[in-house]
């Protein structure tokens, strides 16, 4: 890889430099193609990451056609890819994507975007309680991290992400997938700091909007439903009349003494 890096990078400059000079040459940077070429030679499971990605084959009829149309032209170097853009860029959050692809990002309203299952999973959030948020959680991260390592089968939550054969490529997928589908933004070593799916969904209960949860035993919640019931039943008049003796009490209370 190291040898056939250093030949591309050659045959790039060395095309620059023609164009320079009003020579002709091109390099095409070409994605991978499908039945043939390096990219076809590579195991199963790196060809489905690579979909996984959004990065598609070239079938071979349209990669001789865009090899005529480069030809036609007059640039020295192109790269061609056959991308699912909106795929491509789920992974990355608004904060880490390349310079290159700014423009492209905004085209696609992805620098802002929140994520598309963030709602309707808050929601539901919502209306559980821990035991049930936790277990929501768990059930939600077992398919992401199935669908990740490309298994028939669910993994155990508590067996570790890389005993279950998770590579730091997965690792990155799991962690861009959860960024995109709850719209939020984890350190890209997530995989590595919380072992397994139930670590991890102890983490993400942390990072969710979610409100602040009352418990039932609380004697400050019947003393405030009191309140508010008290209030309630004040008439507009006297409830005005209070507001304004204590934001004059504030008043004085706010005021600087005198020297």
């Amino acid at each position: 890889q190291g040898n056939y890096a250093a030949a591309n990078a050659f045959m790039d400059a060395l095309m620059q430099e023609r164009h320079r000079q009003g020579l002709p040459g091109l390099s095409l940077n070409w994605g991978p193609w499908a039945d043939s070429g390096m990219a076809a030679q590579v195991n199963h499971q790196a060809q489905k990451r690579m979909q996984a990605q959004g990065i598609k084959p070239i079938e071979a009829g349209l990669g001789l056609q865009i090899l005529e149309q480069a030809l036609a032209g007059d640039k020295a170097q192109l790269g061609v890819f056959a991308v699912d853009w909106p795929q491509f860029m789920q992974q990355f959050d608004g904060q880490t994507i390349p310079p290159v692809l700014t423009e492209l990002a905004e085209e696609l309203a992805l620098t802002t975007q929140q994520g598309p299952r963030l709602m309707e999973f808050i929601e539901q959030l919502q209306q559980a309680d821990q035991q049930q948020r936790q277990l929501q959680l768990v059930d939600y991260l077992t398919g992401v991290v199935t669908k990740v390592l490309r298994r028939s089968d669910r993994p155990h939550a508590r067996e570790g992400f890389f005993n279950l054969g998770m590579d730091s490529l997965m690792a990155m997928e799991l962690v861009t997938t959860i960024q995109w589908d709850l719209g939020l933004t984890l350190s890209g070593t997530a995989a590595f700091e919380y072992a397994n799916i139930e670590e991890l969904a102890g983490y993400l209960e942390t990072c969710l909007p979610l409100p602040q949860q009352i418990h039932p035993n609380d004697p400050d919640v019947d003393l405030e439903t009191d309140t508010m019931a008290d209030i309630r039943q004040l008439p507009v008049e006297d409830l005005q009349t209070s507001l304004l003796q204590e934001l004059a009490q504030l008043e004085t209370n706010l005021q600087l003494p005198k020297h």
